[in-house]
This record gives structure tokens, sequence and C-alpha cells, in this order.
């Protein structure tokens, strides 16, 4: 509703109950000043107040009063107001009767309203015209007057034609209603987590780790979900030992049972603290040691396993790693036409029976032994000597 009438001029007999029920009435305008609008009465005639300021001797005053309040030339009465007395007030008309009861003998106040005729009072039930009606007034307490405010009902402006967050965009037509940088998650232009990637490309958009299901939280190209590490980039997804768990964030990542950081050779199973040494040129057992305790030697306790007729039997405790062996037979005096004899044994064997013409029982004989692996031979062991 618009309002182009002038604002009321209000001119109100206050009547005040003293300490031993004195009664001053002075009759003012709104804004204080001393006027003559009209007469205030009490049915007794103790109270009768016909101009700007009264003084009156009340004992009788107690608990109830009758004013009548009779508006002079030029004015009108516009009802009675009440601070702390409850009064039935009469018609708003040029003489009208109200009722006022008080509550205890304490001084009260009563007020009679008084106005220029013709003038209609924006806010008729509100002394402070702070009614919304008042386009000077500020109904919602906000600091914006009521013709400049949006939300005239609401101090927090969140209506649809309001500006909750102060950023000049209506609330009806703001992405983010409340903030006033627009960075919140509906805008896709916005960066709501802060993590460099606007919100319509960020498949996190609210996690600056991106580390949801559907993100790509180290940046490998392959979206967490699918990712067999992903908070550490790896985009060949390389598992060795197949346990869903890429090498690079595995750590175990050949499952030997050692961790990466105590196994020299993380990424081959068959090469860790626990292994064994082999002649290979390569530090299988972790000890910073290549191939030790793997040379290639021959047996030291090749012996004759039994006497025989045209044959000898060997045994001997192998050595590691080796394919081979090979036994020298010399006979001694007492069997020339033996000879010297040399005997193969292939693979990693621990006995081995020699046949060969011209054997003697009851001659002794010498016999050394050595070993092969891979082409190549060790030294000779020692001289054995027997009789056979």
């Amino acid at each position: 509703m618009n309002f182009t009438l002038k604002r009321s001029l209000l001119v109100a007999a206050v009547a005040t109950a003293l300490a031993g029920c004195n009664l001053s009435v002075k009759v003012v305008d709104e804004n204080g000043n001393e006027n003559v609008g009209g007469t205030v009465v009490s049915a007794d005639g103790s109270i009768n107040c016909p101009a700007g300021a009264c003084s009156f001797n009340y004992p009788g005053f107690t608990t109830k009063v009758t004013l009548t309040a009779t508006a002079a030339a030029g004015y009108e009465f516009a009802g009675f107001d009440n601070v702390d007395v409850i009064c039935s007030n009469g018609g708003a008309d040029a003489n009208a009767t109200g009722v006022c009861v008080t509550q205890s003998m304490f001084p009260k106040s009563v007020v009679a309203n008084f106005r220029e005729p013709g003038v209609v009072d924006i806010c008729p039930d509100d002394p402070n015209d702070n009614c919304l009606e008042n386009p000077e007034g500020d109904f919602d307490g906000d600091g914006t007057k009521n013709s400049e405010d949006a939300c005239p009902l609401d101090a927090q402006n969140a209506c649809d034609a309001g500006d909750v967050d102060g950023d000049g965009i209506p609330n009806v037509g703001d992405v983010c209603p409340t903030d006033p940088q627009n960075n919140c998650l509906a805008n896709a232009e916005g960066d709501f987590d802060g993590d460099g990637i606007k919100n319509g490309d960020d498949a996190c958009a609210e996690d600056a780790t991106n580390s949801c299901p559907a993100g790509d939280q180290d940046a490998d190209g392959v979206i967490n979900s699918g990712d067999n590490c992903p908070a550490v980039a790896n985009p060949g997804q390389e598992d060795v030992d197949g346990d869903g768990i890429g090498d690079a964030c595995d750590t175990d990542a050949d499952n030997d049972g050692y961790p990466n950081d105590q196994d020299c050779s993380p990424l081959d199973p068959a090469i860790n603290p626990g292994a064994q040494e082999i002649p290979d040129g390569v530090d299988n057992n972790c000890d910073g040691q290549v191939d030790e305790g793997t040379a290639l030697v021959a047996p030291s306790d090749l012996h004759k396993n039994g006497s025989y007729t045209g044959k000898f039997v060997f045994a001997w405790t192998p050595t590691p790693f080796n394919d081979g062996y090979q036994v020298q037979v010399v006979a001694n005096a007492g069997c020339i036409a033996f000879g010297t004899k040399t005997f193969d044994f292939a693979g990693q064997v621990n006995t081995g029976t020699a046949s060969a013409s011209n054997i003697c029982l009851g001659s002794k004989y010498t016999a050394k032994i050595r070993a092969s692996r891979n082409g190549a031979w060790s030294a000779w062991s020692s001289n054995y000597t027997f009789n056979n």
C-alpha cells in the first residue's frame, strides 16, 4: 500500500499518578511540544486539563478512573494509549470516554491522542510509527528503511528479492545466495574445495584431495575406484605379485614376506634377506656380498665305498651348485697295466661307480676328484690313496 498523505500530527495528554496519588497531566504533540489539542477530565471532576500542562491532586485515585477526552477546534480525538494501565478506549471521535484501570497505587501513565482532522495516521497502532506501511520506518530492524528494503519483513534479507550475501545479486537469481564470493558448490565456475579445479570440471568438487571414488587423487590418469595405488601416481598400474596393490604403493611389492625397505630387490621374490646365495653374480640374500660361500670347489672327502672286481665304487659329499664330478685314478706299483684313468659322473651326485679293465685286486691306487659347473672345473682335491 502506498501512502501519500502527510504524517499524522498527534497531540497527547499524559496522565501520571504520582506518589500519594497526586496526578499531573500534560498535553503534547508527537514531538513533545506543548500544544492545545483538547481536554482530558475525570468523571469526578478532580482531573481537568484543558491546556498544555496541568497538575492535579487526586487523592481518590486508587484503582480506577474514568477519563473523558474532548478535542479542541482544529483537532480530533484519536484514542487513548496507555503505558502501564489498562484502558478500554472509546471510539476515535470528537468526544470519547475511556475507563482506565490502574494495577497498583504506584505512579501510572495514560495518553489521550489528538490529531489534525483529515490526516490519516499511517501507523495508527504504533505510536513510534514503525509499521510496515511507513516508508521511512524500519519494520524488521535491519538498518534499511522500508522503502529501500527488498525484504522489509526479514532482517536477514532471505526473501527472493533480497540479497542475503550483499553481492548485488538478488537471492532468486544468485547461484550462491549466501556466499558473496559465489564460490559455492552450485557454481560450475567456482572452486569450492580450493584445489585449483573448477567445480564443473572437478570429479571431487567437495574434496581438495580428490580422493572420492570418481576422482584421480594422484593425477595419473586412472580414477581412484580403479587405481591400484590411488594416492601414488602409477599410470602403468604395475603389480609384480598380482595382489591388487600396485608396486608403487605396495609395502611388499614382490610378496616375498620382506617389506620393501628391508628387501634389496623389492620387485624380485627370489632375492631377499632369507634367500640362499647362489653363484650368479647377484647378492641374493641382501647381505651386501655377492656369491659368498658359492665358490666352485671339489669335495674334500672322496673315499672308496667297497672293494669290487673290475670296478671302483666311490662316494663323496657334494659341494653346492655343481653339475658334475670327475674322478681320476692312478695305479701305483703292482698294477702297471692299469695306468691312469679318468671317470665322469654327471649331475649333483654323491657316489659313482667306475668300471675299467686291468683293475688289480690288492693293489694300491691314488684317486682325486674335482667338480664342474657350467663347463668350468674346480681344482683337484687332495690325493686319496686306497687299496682295492
